[in-house]
């Protein structure tokens, strides 16, 4: 997980919940997540991929720095489709499906 998106998150849940909410919610995301650092090389990249989104851009290096699989965001069409998957939420959570039980 991009390091920019703990701030991010805490952001929108504190605007929403409270402090002690979005508190919570970045220690969950710290203990499920490895935070992707931000270097001087990922800045230097976002900076020259030409994305019209500069937080976007850091979201992208930042994944394809960890060699992770795939992007979740709300605005899949910000991203290019190779060499990461780029999913919204709703489509990660339909191509994954989180349905199981201890019994599957």
């Amino acid at each position: 997980m991009a390091a920019i998106s703990f701030s991010n998150c805490y952001t929108i849940v504190h605007r929403y919940a409270g402090r002690r909410s979005a508190e919570k919610a970045i220690r969950l995301l710290r203990d499920v997540f490895t935070p992707i650092d931000l270097t001087a090389q990922l800045l230097n990249q976002a900076i020259d991929a030409g994305f019209q989104d500069f937080e976007d851009a850091i979201q992208y290096h930042s994944a394809v720095h960890a060699r992770t699989e795939c992007v979740i965001t709300r605005n899949p069409d910000h991203f290019p489709r190779a060499p990461l998957s780029v999913f919204s939420p709703a489509e990660f959570l339909a191509a994954h499906s989180f349905r199981g039980s201890a019994q599957d």
